[in-house]
């Protein structure tokens, strides 16, 4: 088991705070000379060990009522190196990478929701069906490779997927053979790598890489797969006489058939 704020435990000597204060305000009995009371000492003596054992559990649930709350607050993980579950599972677990894709095209809306916000709910979807035996990465790029470290925690991995729209271009080539680079160290026979893209063309220059041996590669796929239109040159003008603008600035463009480069189904042995 792990910490992901080990600091937090500095706080654990408060566990004892019950038993300082029964201490500090523990006062000896005054002796008061009263008419025989024989009947009532026999009977104080007969509950006193119940009493006293009633109060010293009392005690005890109080240190560790707060020592449990010092432990939550340290935010405990089970987790035996990088792995989310203990050993001895009853199958291999499975090694993931979930690429999620920030660029601005995946802004477009569909029926009121953006690309973006339907990607994160499908890599969710997966996280919420990995085992505990399974390890996740999770990371967002663009047009640079992204960070890859295996997350410590369910939550860590789904916090990843929070990352939001930017405004940068795509480059899910770069994003793959990161991932790829990634999981060729890593041993075990069961390894993936989900990428949670609209596809777009241009995502993939001289076309995607091909995954080394072992690693599935698995992407979306849109019903309403847009046509992969994109700028590829850009000249300003200067404006026509009367204040109107001159002719289209937009030089030359590039037109891809929709499908023509996508990771909607299986790839890799």
């Amino acid at each position: 088991m792990t910490f992901l704020e080990p600091a937090l435990w500095w706080a654990a000597p408060l566990a004892a705070a019950p038993v300082v204060i029964h201490l500090l305000f523990l006062r000896r009995a005054r002796t008061f000379w009263f008419s025989d009371l024989t009947l009532l000492r026999r009977a104080y003596l007969k509950t006193l060990p119940t009493s006293r054992l009633r109060d010293w559990l009392l005690l005890a649930c109080r240190s560790l009522a707060l020592l449990a709350l010092v432990a939550a607050f340290a935010g405990p993980v089970v987790a035996p190196g990088a792995r989310w579950a203990g050993v001895g599972a009853s199958r291999e677990g499975l090694s993931l990478v979930l690429l999620l894709d920030t660029s601005y095209s995946m802004g477009l809306r569909v029926a009121g929701t953006t690309r973006l916000e339907l990607a994160r709910k499908a890599g969710r979807a997966l996280l919420s069906a990995l085992g505990p035996e399974d390890r996740v990465a999770a990371a967002a790029f663009a047009d640079r490779p992204p960070g890859l470290a295996w997350a410590r925690s369910p939550r860590e991995a789904d916090a990843a997927l929070d990352a939001p729209l930017t405004l940068r271009g795509t480059d899910a080539s770069a994003a793959l053979r990161t991932a790829y680079a990634f999981l060729s160290s890593e041993p075990g026979a069961r390894k993936g790598v989900v990428l949670l893209s609209d596809n777009s063309a241009h995502a993939f220059p001289g076309g995607a890489p091909s995954p080394p041996s072992g690693v599935k590669v698995l992407g979306l796929g849109w019903r309403d797969q847009p046509s992969n239109a994109y700028a590829a040159d850009l000249q300003s003008r200067p404006l026509a006489s009367g204040g109107v603008v001159g002719p289209n600035p937009l030089r030359k463009a590039t037109t891809t058939p929709p499908g023509d480069t996508g990771l909607d189904a299986v790839t890799g042995e």
